[in-house]
């Protein structure tokens, strides 16, 4: 990890795309824990990592399905129940 200024940021020096990648996510990880918790990342307890990584990932979802659900309007879905879930457990 290296410092900029008083914020902690990962190095991009890496070429791997898959680094990168990473690196992008951990570095909003950061700014999200310092923006929601109000708090230097390095004092930041487990559950608020906790809670700040779902948000982010929910985020992400929820951009997903939107970009998904604005590119299939006018798409026929198929969709299908199973027969075993109507009847429930014995």
């Amino acid at each position: 990890m290296g410092r900029a200024g008083n914020r902690t940021r990962v190095h991009h020096d890496c070429k791997d795309e898959k680094w990168v990648v990473a690196a992008a996510a951990a570095d909003a990880l950061i700014e999200r824990v310092e923006r929601e918790g109000g708090q230097d990342p390095a004092l930041t307890s487990s559950d608020t990592w906790m809670r700040v990584a779902a948000h982010a990932c929910r985020a992400e979802l929820a951009h997903r399905m939107n970009q998904t659900l604005h590119e299939d309007r006018g798409a026929r879905r198929v969709h299908y129940l199973s027969m075993e879930f109507l009847m429930g457990v014995r």
